[in-house]
């Protein structure tokens, strides 16, 4: 049985990844705020082989390995990188990608279809979202994760959401912090919206960042079931 677990650096340097920055992808411009598909699991009921769904992302079918290990009820998956496709699941259960959000930042750099393209060529397929996540990286100051929770502090939200959670992570070794995440909803929810300082994450991690990038917040909506296929629309 191979390995579950794909070779991060090997990946990287074939697919050419470029260093964290504000520009990310190569065509966006410097101190813009970036959208991104950030997350993408989708279950094909009528499909059967999962070579069909390698086909459909537009990626080389020699990239993927086969393992025997799965899932969500499927045996046996293809992977490349960050990239899943499971199958041999119960009847019916058709074959199910998943794509982490570090799979669609592979996707982007290998794929020859942008996310507009490839959602359209879903859509007549027998199709269903269970996740879609969607961002925006903030590399203009616009939004501040401490201002925004002494506005839920102060009372200045109006949302359905009825509550919000702060997290902090911090080391034990030195006490500095690692990371603060301001939540509106639960992770189990069908919607779950998340603002965290993704520059002081990518340092505790000690990751590449361009010298011109000062200040990362990151929006992230987490979408489910409906929602999910709402926005797949839009998309």
């Amino acid at each position: 049985m191979q390995s579950d677990v794909p070779n991060n650096e090997k990946l990287d340097a074939e697919l050419g990844t470029p260093p964290y920055s504000n520009r990310g992808a190569q065509n966006t411009e410097a101190h813009a705020l970036r959208a991104l598909v950030d997350w993408v699991s989708c279950t094909f009921t009528t499909v059967q082989d999962a070579h069909e769904i390698i086909t459909l992302l537009d990626l080389p079918k020699d990239k993927f390995q086969e393992h025997e290990n799965g899932k969500f009820g499927y045996k046996s998956h293809l992977r490349f990188g960050h990239i899943a496709i499971y199958f041999d699941g119960p009847i019916d259960a058709g074959v199910f990608l998943d794509i982490s959000g570090q799979g669609c930042r592979e996707y982007e750099a290998f794929g020859a279809k942008t996310w507009s393209q490839l959602f359209s060529d879903i859509l007549p397929m027998k199709y269903n979202f269970t996740r879609l996540d969607v961002a925006v990286d903030d590399f203009k100051g616009a939004l501040s994760v401490p201002t925004l929770k002494r506005k839920v502090r102060e009372g200045a939200v109006r949302s359905r959401f009825k509550t919000s959670m702060e997290v902090r992570k911090t080391k034990v070794s030195d006490g500095s912090s690692t990371g603060e995440t301001l939540y509106f909803g639960s992770a189990q929810s069908r919607i779950q919206i998340r603002f965290y300082d993704k520059l002081l994450e990518q340092v505790s991690k000690n990751k590449k960042l361009n010298e011109d990038v000062d200040h990362w917040t990151r929006v992230e909506v987490q979408l489910r079931k409906e929602h999910a296929n709402a926005v797949a629309l839009i998309i």
